[in-house]
């Protein structure tokens, strides 16, 4: 089957959304939010991806935390918020997210 992104952004639309019978999934949110930030399926969205990862990282997904705290600490697309973001990189690394482990110590967080 071809790859078809603009269909693919839609499936994760409905499943970050849910249904009236079950709640949206944070995994469907953050899949939706990469393919915003990077315009796959979708126009170039950042500040509707920092929506997404937020709404993914409130529903536990610390790979939601992590980008959201890329876009604020980097202000890209969104207004800048480096105390901000190195809140959500302490979140991702306690919930397993290396990388954000990383970030925090490169950043001297304690």
């Amino acid at each position: 089957m071809p790859a078809d992104p603009h269909r693919a952004a839609n499936l994760y639309r409905r499943g970050c959304e849910g249904s009236p019978c079950e709640a949206g999934d944070p995994l469907g949110c953050f899949n939706l939010g990469v393919f915003h930030r990077d315009g796959q399926g979708v126009k170039v969205d950042k500040q509707r991806a920092a929506d997404l990862f937020e709404k993914s990282c409130d529903g536990d997904n610390t790979y939601g935390c992590a980008n959201l705290a890329d876009l604020l600490y980097a202000g890209d697309g969104v207004r800048k918020d480096e105390e901000r973001a190195v809140e959500l990189f302490r979140r991702a690394c306690e919930g397993g997210h290396e990388v954000s482990c990383r970030n925090l110590r490169q950043l001297g967080a304690r």
